[in-house]
């Protein structure tokens, strides 16, 4: 078993984040569309720059963001071809107005968010809410967690999608974001394995568990898409 550190109670900054990224001697020109309230000399800069290339991404580029979140969470495929599929001179880049330097977490995660909070429904939430680990494996195996980061975000998911949902739906270092987090916090120990830590701080947290979700979310509505298929080859 892979051991993951969540030392929960503090939820630190373990990992190193991306960073706005200028070359020397060189100014990264906003063009008329630039985003206007993201400054290279705000701390939070980088957060808010890495989520909107990441939703932007899934909105613009939606068989490009499919094709990466179809990999195993964080692993060498899925961070190459995010890599390889992501670049600088996208329409999304060139709307941010800033070169870029990022950790994969948090761009796939935002991807991941768009497509829980913008495309599927609060219906689709609910039949998560209702479904049993046990319908999920047998009716889902598509789905079915790959890796120990999986085990632990979609375990998650499926304690409180709604709370989730209204974590990562909040805006990134808001103070709305700080209280939805204080509700999922007490749902994490009950996904980690005894004797294993997980340690995470905020950010990789919220990628994870918004990937998690999505694929809970997918996996409900993979389920609808046949029931209704089934339904309408027996008429």
């Amino acid at each position: 078993m892979i051991k993951f550190s969540i030392v929960v109670a503090t939820i630190a900054t373990l990992i190193s984040y991306p960073v706005l990224s200028q070359s020397t001697g060189s100014h990264v020109k906003k063009n008329s569309d630039a985003r206007t309230d993201i400054h290279d000399n705000d701390p939070n800069a980088a957060e808010k720059a890495v989520h909107f290339l990441a939703r932007c991404t899934a909105e613009l580029r939606s068989p490009v963001a499919k094709m990466i979140l179809a990999k195993p969470y964080l692993s060498p495929e899925q961070k190459k071809l995010a890599r390889s599929k992501v670049q600088g001179s996208e329409e999304c880049m060139n709307r941010l107005g800033f070169k870029l330097r990022f950790d994969y977490a948090p761009l796939v995660g935002g991807m991941a968010e768009y497509y829980v909070t913008d495309i599927f429904s609060d219906e689709t939430i609910e039949l998560v809410s209702a479904s049993t680990n046990a319908e999920q494996a047998v009716i889902s195996p598509p789905y079915a967690p790959r890796n120990s980061l999986e085990i632990f975000a979609q375990c998650v998911a499926k304690k409180n999608p709604k709370a989730v949902k209204n974590f990562i739906s909040t805006i990134p270092t808001s103070d709305a974001e700080k209280e939805a987090l204080q509700l999922v916090i007490p749902m994490l120990g009950q996904c980690i394995p005894s004797g294993d830590e997980v340690a995470l701080d905020k950010i990789s947290l919220r990628a994870m568990l918004s990937f998690g979700l999505y694929r809970e979310l997918a996996a409900v509505a993979s389920v609808e898409k046949n029931q209704v298929s089934l339904n309408a080859g027996s008429q």
